[in-house]
């Protein structure tokens, strides 16, 4: 967002005041392009971050659902016992 800010204000600033020749001046619209490529850069970065983020979310629960799961085997295999005992 500064970067665009920055870019929106170089970019406002040499169409109001015609830039004398000066070799810094000519190197203005590189910097805006940069800038521009900088903000898209950080905007996938963000993107990428947010899925990485849910990624680990997903890995940090699921030792949790396994051991949900093995609760749940288990009880299932203790009611089986049980009932298998006493229909003998």
């Amino acid at each position: 967002m500064i970067g665009e800010a920055i870019a929106e204000r170089l970019r406002k600033s040499s169409i109001d005041y015609p830039m004398p020749e000066n070799p810094l001046f000519s190197e203005f619209p590189k910097i805006i392009k940069e800038l521009e490529n900088a903000n898209k850069n950080n905007e996938e970065l963000k993107a990428q971050n947010i899925v990485l983020q849910e990624k680990v979310e997903k890995l940090q629960n699921k030792p949790k659902d396994k051991i949900i799961e093995f609760i749940s085997e288990l009880v299932l295999v203790i009611i089986g016992f049980l009932l298998g005992h006493f229909v003998k």
